[in-house]
């Protein structure tokens, strides 16, 4: 016997989806960050080790480069990412808690029903 849903469940249970899956994307998105800034500080370790010229890559072309700018570049960008990536968390617990709210609220109406 299949269970029908009132509107409000069917709301409810949309909205949850719709939280798991944000808290999904940012969890992902902070991966990748966190990813990007583990390559920076490769980079970095990189660039202080090399005692000679260095390159980088500009679109499809390699460049002579200072070392000096180069750890300004990868530090700004460091610094930029650590931003995205507060920023994520937060987004992540607030998806998190709207999540573990509506799944109260979903099992709570199911089991009254």
């Amino acid at each position: 016997m299949a269970r029908e849903f009132s509107e409000q469940q069917k709301q409810d249970i949309v909205a949850l989806e719709n939280s798991r899956r944000g808290l999904q994307l940012a969890q992902a998105q902070r991966s990748r960050f966190e990813l990007e800034v583990a390559q920076i500080d490769a980079a970095a370790e990189e660039l202080g080790k090399s005692p000679g010229k260095v390159y980088k890559t500009i679109g499809g072309v390699l460049a002579e480069a200072k070392a000096d700018e180069l750890k300004k570049e990868l530090s700004a960008r460091k610094s930029a990412i650590a931003t995205h990536i507060e920023n994520l968390k937060k987004e992540e617990k607030k998806f998190g808690d709207k999540a573990s709210e509506l799944t109260r609220k979903v099992e709570a109406s199911i089991k009254g029903s």
